[in-house]
């Protein structure tokens, strides 16, 4: 399989309501072929978007601060502190 004959693929795949595995087999591809593509596809797509912050400033203060980091990927990591946690914990 090609980056041209996976992205016919996913296409395809999207509008089935199918699992991957359950797609693959109906088209006789592995899953681990179809894997290794999406993994791919994730690292080429703007990977310098991907490892950037953006800042975010609340209009108030409020007792705590909540954080959440979402990856490409889609975990989600949540952190709240109280302002004097956060700053406590800057390097001086």
């Amino acid at each position: 399989m090609n980056q041209s004959e996976f992205h016919a693929l996913k296409a395809d795949f999207e509008s089935q309501n199918l699992s991957a595995k359950k797609f693959c087999a109906s088209r006789g591809i592995a899953y681990g072929t179809w894997a290794y593509w999406s993994r791919k596809k994730r690292s080429l797509i703007q990977p310098e978007q991907s490892r950037s912050f953006l800042q975010v400033l609340p209009e108030e203060s409020p007792d705590s601060y909540t954080a959440t980091v979402e990856s490409p990927s889609g975990w989600r990591v949540h952190v709240t502190a109280s302002l004097e946690t956060i700053l406590a914990a800057l390097p001086v």
